[in-house]
């Protein structure tokens, strides 16, 4: 003979007794036409691209500065004199770091519009802030 024992839980009740529940359901909407949110997503594109405008002007800069402190000496290289070569370089450096400059200037121009938050709120602002009706929902707008 074989001795079970049998072991009920109830598991509705049991996560019932210590369920709480929280709701998030609030949803706002956007309507926008298409030509408003492609000029918008232009404007962000550009201001994420400059964000990372500064990138190539500090590398090279790196490079020529550890370039031009490392050699000691230019040499006659390619049917150019050491003169043009260490020119070149301290020519090139300067060009880096005004690049760099402009680049940092872009990048801080446009800190905000690359920003989430303010893409959606560019797609927000409208002039009139009227109640619509959609499909027989009435919406309203900011007051």
């Amino acid at each position: 003979m074989e001795n079970k024992s049998s072991f009920n839980i109830d598991c509705n009740a049991e996560l019932s007794k210590n369920l709480i529940v929280h709701t998030n359901v609030e949803q706002e909407a956007i309507f926008i036409t298409t030509d408003k949110i492609r000029l918008i997503l232009a404007d962000a594109i550009t201001a994420i691209k400059a964000m990372r405008d500064w990138i190539t002007p500090v590398s090279l800069l790196v490079s020529f500065i550890a370039t031009l402190a490392s050699t000691a000496e230019f040499k006659n290289l390619f049917g150019i004199s050491k003169e043009i070569w260490a020119a070149g370089f301290y020519l090139f450096t300067v060009l880096c770091f005004i690049w760099l400059c402009k680049s940092l200037l872009g990048c801080w121009k446009n800190r905000t519009k690359a920003d989430i938050s303010k893409i959606i709120e560019r797609m927000q602002a409208n002039k009139s802030n009227k109640n619509i009706t959609y499909n027989s929902y009435e919406v309203q707008g900011k007051e």
